[in-house]
């Protein structure tokens, strides 16, 4: 099915594909009934997606528009821009290994997503498949678009070959473009994590959405030990809010370098 969302403040805006056949977290499911979204059958979404002609961006065209990352609204991530992004988004940006929350054999872990709201009124939004630090599966993956939707507005990256790459970072900056960096930011309180005093300030987003197209639907890739795994070829993936905040939250240093929520990215056996 496709998801079509209402504008309502604060939500993802746009056409947000879900598969019917595809499982859903349920903590997930059920932010999403109750924000309201509306469904509509995926064989219509999927023909009116077969219309739309793509205009892929290549590896090392993406890669000569973000060489120096700054001022572009997606950066591919990679080992030699890694500390230039670090030093301009903080020392915790770049790939973040989660052990999966599941044993089920019908899920595999791809990745992580990651947000992170800053006090200058921007945002970094980050997904990283990166092989040589997950551990998850062997080879590259291959995309056709991955695209970030927050607060009403969406991002999207064109065709990927994860072969370059660790991940990609979207830069919401609105000097940049529309995508929302989830401002303005509301002062909570504050806490101490591993001996750092962080401030704790509440976003205006209560979702933020990562939806990955692969370049086939279905799309089969290599697990570890040599299997083949077959998934759908679509996969979204939400960060929502602490059962105990109203919304998405981030902690800041006394550098003002931020860090949010991360959660692992799944793919589902077709």
């Amino acid at each position: 099915m496709a998801v079509n969302v209402r504008n309502n403040e604060g939500l993802p805006r746009g056409n947000l594909v879900v598969d019917k056949r595809q499982p859903i977290e349920d903590e997930s499911l059920s932010v999403i009934q109750e924000l309201g979204l509306q469904a509509e059958d995926s064989a219509v979404h999927n023909e009116e997606r077969r219309k739309v002609k793509r205009y892929p961006m290549s590896i090392a065209l993406l890669l000569l528009f973000t060489s120096f990352a700054f001022g572009q609204k997606v950066i591919l991530v990679t080992n030699d821009n890694l500390p230039e992004l670090r030093a301009r988004y903080g020392p915790k940006i770049g790939p973040k290994p989660l052990a999966a929350s599941t044993t089920d054999p019908s899920v595999v872990q791809i990745g992580t997503f990651s947000d992170a709201m800053y006090t200058n009124g921007t945002a970094a939004y980050e997904f990283y498949w990166g092989t040589d630090s997950s551990g998850y599966y062997t080879g590259p993956l291959v995309f056709n678009n991955i695209t970030v939707f927050a607060n009403g507005t969406s991002q999207s990256s064109g065709s990927i070959d994860g072969t370059e790459a660790l991940g990609i970072l979207f830069a919401a900056d609105p000097a940049l473009n529309t995508l929302s960096p989830c401002q303005p930011l509301t002062y909570l309180s504050q806490t101490t994590v591993d001996g750092d005093l962080m401030s704790i300030y509440q976003s205006s987003c209560i979702v933020i959405a990562l939806q990955i197209e692969f370049s086939t639907d279905p799309y089969t890739f290599t697990l570890l030990d040599g299997s083949s795994f077959t998934t759908f070829g679509i996969s979204n993936t939400f960060l929502i809010p602490a059962s105990d905040h109203a919304a998405l939250y981030t902690e800041c240093d006394a550098n003002d370098f931020c860090s949010g929520k991360t959660v692992p990215v799944y793919a589902y056996k077709q």
